[in-house]
C-alpha cells in the first residue's frame, strides 16, 4: 500500500504495547504508539514487573529443572481447561523467549527465581527496580529505534476499509497504517463496565479500589466493537482479599497466623494461599471471609518466630507487609474495621456468624496449632498457633483490592482479533490486558499477566508486521 502513513500503529503504551512496537520494528515496519494518557507504561510502570516464565537461563542457573511442557500442563489444570490449549501452548513455550529478550534489553532480573503461586517450580523472575524500570528499558529502546510516542492522543475510532482495518482516528485527525494493535490495558478504572462484565465485584460493595492506571477504562471493548470484534472471559479479574480500608494499600497475602472461616463457620483454606487462588476461593464464596487472631499473635506477629507472610525474597527473607503490620492492625482495632471482644463466641456474633460454628472451627485449629500439624489443610506449622488469649479478634475481608480484569478481545494464538462468527478481523490485532482468554478463572501467579503482556506483544508485532510489510 502507497496509501498510508506508518506500516503499524500500536494503541497502548504499556507493557504489551511497547513491546508490540518493538517487534514490529525489529521486522522493518515503521511504528507510531498512540497513548491516551501524558505518561508511558499504563498499568504496567505501577507493577513488579514480575514475569513468569519456564526453561529460562536464571532457572538453570539455580538448577530448577523446569519446562514449558510442565507450564502448559499446569495451567490447563489450574484453569480447568477453560482457556484454549493453543493459547497456553504459545505462552508456555515463548515464556523463557520472552524473559531472554528483555534481558538483551538491558533489563536486570535478581538472581533468585520465587514461587509465584502454587506452582511446581519456582518460575517468578524478579526485575531490579520493579516495573517501571522494565518499561524504562523499552521506552529506551523504542525512542532509539525511531518509533514515535504520541501523549495525550486517545483513540476513538477504527478506520476500516473494505472490511480492512486500515488506520486510527482521534478526534479530526487519521493516521493511516497497513495494520492496527490494539494494547490499550483492562476496564479496571471503569466502574459502568466493571459492573458490566466483571459483576462478582459487585460482592465487594463499595470496598474495592483499582491499583492500576487511569488510563484503563475500556478503550479497547470499544474500538473492538466498531468492527465486530467478539470478547471472552467474563466475570474473570483477579482482586486482592483486603479489609475495609481508607488507603490503597494492599498485600498479596494474608497473614500466615490467621485462620480464616467463610460466612457459615468453615475454614476455607490453607491461610497462606496465594492470592491467585484465594481471590478465587473468597470470590466463589460469595465474595467475603473472616479472619480469626488473638492478642497472643498480635504481640508476635512479624518477628522472627512469626512472620506476618509466607512469601519469602530473597530466600530465607520474609516479604515485608503493608496492611497487616502490628502497627496499621491496631489502628483497623481502633477504627473498628477489626473487631475485638473478649470471647470468639461474643466475637462470632458481632460479625454476624454462628457462635456455635466459630467456636467450633477455633476449638478444631488450636488442636492443629498444639500438635504442629495442621490435618484438614496443610499449612506450615511456623504459622499455627492457638487462638486463646483474649482480647479476641475478627475481621470481615472481601475480594475488594482490584488488580487487574482478564475480559476482553478475543484472539488467536497469533494475536489476530476474532470477531463473532470466529473469523480473523483483517489488519487488526490485540495483546495485553485488553484481551480476554489467556488469563482464566485461577491466576496462575506473580508474572502471568507480565507473560501475557510480553509474549502476546511479541507475537501481535510479529503478525502485524507480516500484514503490513
Amino acid at each position: 500500500m502507497t496509501d498510508r502513513d506508518v506500516d503499524v500503529v500500536v494503541i497502548g503504551s504499556g507493557a504489551a504495547g511497547l513491546t508490540a512496537a518493538l517487534t514490529a520494528r525489529e521486522a522493518g515496519c515503521s511504528v507510531v504508539v498512540a497513548e491516551s494518557e501524558q505518561v508511558v507504561g499504563g498499568s504496567s510502570r505501577l507493577s513488579e514487573g514480575i514475569i513468569m516464565a519456564a526453561g529460562t537461563e536464571f532457572q538453570k542457573d539455580q538448577g530448577i529443572v523446569d519446562t514449558p511442557d510442565d507450564l502448559y500442563d499446569e495451567y490447563l489444570l489450574l484453569n480447568q481447561f477453560v482457556v484454549q490449549p493453543g493459547i497456553v501452548r504459545r505462552l508456555a513455550d515463548e515464556s523463557a523467549a520472552a524473559v531472554h529478550w528483555l534481558s538483551e534489553l538491558g533489563v536486570r532480573y535478581l538472581p533468585w527465581v520465587m514461587l509465584g503461586g502454587e506452582e511446581r517450580n519456582p518460575r517468578s523472575h524478579v526485575p531490579a527496580g520493579r516495573g517501571q524500570r522494565v518499561m524504562d528499558a523499552l521506552e529506551r529502546h523504542c525512542r532509539a529505534r525511531g518509533i514515535e510516542i504520541a501523549l495525550g492522543r486517545r483513540i476513538d475510532r477504527l478506520l476500516v476499509t473494505d472490511g480492512r482495518v486500515t488506520g486510527v482516528a482521534s478526534g479530526d485527525d487519521e493516521l493511516r497504517s497497513g495494520a492496527v494493535i490494539i494494547a490499550t490495558g483492562g476496564i479496571g478504572a471503569s466502574p459502568e463496565l466493571l459492573g458490566k462484565h466483571v459483576p462478582s465485584l459487585n460482592q465487594a460493595d463499595r470496598w474495592y479500589f483499582y491499583v492500576g492506571a487511569d488510563g484503563s477504562r475500556g478503550d479497547g471493548l470499544g474500538l473492538g466493537a466498531q468492527v465486530g470484534a467478539d470478547t471472552v472471559g467474563h466475570d474473570r479479574a483477579v482482586a486482592l482479599v483486603s479489609p475495609k480500608l481508607t488507603t490503597k494499600e494492599f498485600d498479596g497475602y494474608l497473614p500466615g497466623w490467621m485462620l480464616l472461616l467463610d460466612g457459615a463457620g468453615h475454614r476455607l483454606c490453607a491461610e497462606t494461599a496465594p492470592y491467585g487462588v484465594l481471590s478465587g476461593l473468597v470470590g466463589d464464596n460469595g465474595g467475603h471471609a473472616f479472619g480469626f487472631f488473638d492478642s497472643a499473635i498480635l504481640e508476635e506477629n512479624g518477628t522472627a518466630s512469626l512472620p506476618t507472610l509466607k512469601v519469602e525474597y530473597p530466600p530465607g527473607k520474609p516479604a515485608p507487609a503493608h496492611v497487616w503490620t502490628t502497627e496499621n492492625i491496631k489502628r483497623m482495632i481502633d477504627s473498628g474495621s477489626v473487631r475485638q471482644a473478649a470471647t470468639v463466641q461474643e466475637l462470632a456474633r458481632d460479625l454476624g456468624l454462628s457462635p456455635h460454628a466459630v467456636g467450633g472451627a477455633v476449638e478444631r485449629y488450636n488442636g492443629f496449632a498444639e500438635q504442629a500439624r495442621d490435618g484438614d489443610f496443610l499449612k506450615a506449622p511456623k504459622f499455627l498457633r492457638r487462638i486463646g488469649k483474649a482480647p479476641f479478634y475478627g475481621v470481615e475481608l472481601r475480594a475488594a483490592a482490584l488488580g487487574l480484569t482478564c475480559y476482553g478481545l478475543r484472539i488467536d494464538a497469533e494475536a489476530r482479533v476474532m470477531d463473532r462468527s470466529n473469523r480473523d478481523i483483517p489488519g487488526l490485532f490485540a495483546a495485553g490486558e485488553c484481551v480476554g482468554g489467556v488469563l482464566g478463572p485461577r491466576y496462575m501467579g506473580s508474572g502471568n499477566s507480565w507473560t501475557n503482556c510480553v509474549v502476546f506483544g511479541r507475537a501481535a508485532g510479529r503478525s502485524a508486521a507480516l500484514v503490513a510489510n
